[in-house]
């Protein structure tokens, strides 16, 4: 791999952590050319500190402390392996290495990575079964939060990371991608009116990582608009549940008749699916989770679930849990 293709470096990228372990080399004879959060990972595993030669490293370390900052070769010694962690920027970086030590730069063999990944000819995608999804540089450390809050737009509570597409959020990223938290660490996730936005594929996708995700025993809290007790209500004709009344004077379901004020909330309102407590088991179930409940406001095993959930007496709240093994 003398001159590597953009996919051999992603998944160099992805797997380097497990694969830089597995050669048993000492962190103390080792040079890191760029910055990249799966070092983090690196360290846990090694409990060794880490020299990285990057433009942000000396702020890096600031924050890291277990990140040795090197600003010029000149600070390089008995140093036994170089290696780069950029795609963008590898053949640079390469370059940037003195001729006197190109030979200690590590590019790994395809063979090397192939024990990491599958290939699928017939989706032309590959599958890291080995490799973990980690956070881009400038957002929180995955290891740092036990509890997410998946979707919420802005943040409930200081034990719980904002995780959305939002200004307010601490975490800024589409929820509808993998997930960049590694396999078995999270205790508890909360999603609160956040997957009648999504279609049924995305939300199940979005599920299964949330599985992944989640440590044995881990927990799984879901909110969304109840269609049972939507449609209950339509079917009785309740005018004084569909005409509720915002703080700002507005209807919380607009339209000119019962039938309007349904149709607002199933269609109209950016949502795409309606769940009812049957479908949303079966979505969780279909997601890996074994153990699904039916809860009730503010009750259930999520973490400081009566400062979480929101929205009662409109609401459907499940729970699912992560099997121990």
């Amino acid at each position: 791999m003398q001159n590597p293709t953009e996919l051999e470096l992603e998944i160099w990228l992805r797997c380097f952590p497990q694969l830089v372990k597995s050669r048993q080399d000492s962190m103390a004879s080792c040079v890191f050319l760029g910055f990249h959060a799966g070092l983090l990972q690196l360290h846990l595993q090694t409990g060794e500190k880490i020299s990285c030669m990057s433009r942000d490293a000396v702020q890096l370390a600031n924050r890291y402390p277990w990140l040795q900052p090197l600003k010029n070769w000149d600070e390089v010694s008995s140093v036994r392996t170089i290696y780069i962690l950029s795609r963008r920027s590898f053949a640079a970086l390469r370059d940037s290495v003195p001729v006197n030590r190109l030979s200690q730069v590590f590019v790994p063999e395809y063979k090397e990575l192939s024990t990491y990944f599958e290939w699928n000819q017939y989706s032309d995608s590959i599958s890291l079964e080995l490799s973990e999804f980690v956070l881009p540089v400038n957002n929180p450390d995955p290891l740092a939060y036990k509890n997410i809050d998946l979707g919420g737009g802005f943040p409930l509570h200081p034990d719980y990371l904002c995780v959305d597409l939002s200004k307010e959020a601490q975490l800024k990223l589409d929820i509808t991608k993998p997930l960049p938290f590694l396999t078995n660490s999270l205790y508890n996730v909360n999603c609160a009116h956040t997957l009648e936005h999504l279609s049924v594929a995305e939300s199940e996708a979005v599920c299964r990582e949330i599985y992944r995700s989640l440590r044995p025993g881990g927990v799984f809290r879901v909110s969304v608009p109840d269609l049972h007790l939507f449609a209950k209500k339509y079917v009785e004709r309740d005018l004084e549940f569909y005409e509720e009344i915002l703080p700002d004077g507005t209807y919380h379901y607009p339209g000119h008749t019962i039938a309007d004020r349904f149709m607002y909330l199933a269609y109209d309102s950016g949502h795409r699916y309606f769940y009812d407590a049957e479908s949303m088991t079966q979505l969780l179930k279909r997601s890996g989770f074994s153990e699904v409940t039916v809860c009730e406001y503010q009750k259930g095993k999520l973490h400081l679930v009566e400062q979480m959930d929101n929205r009662p007496g409109q609401s459907l709240f499940v729970e699912a849990y992560k099997a121990m093994r």
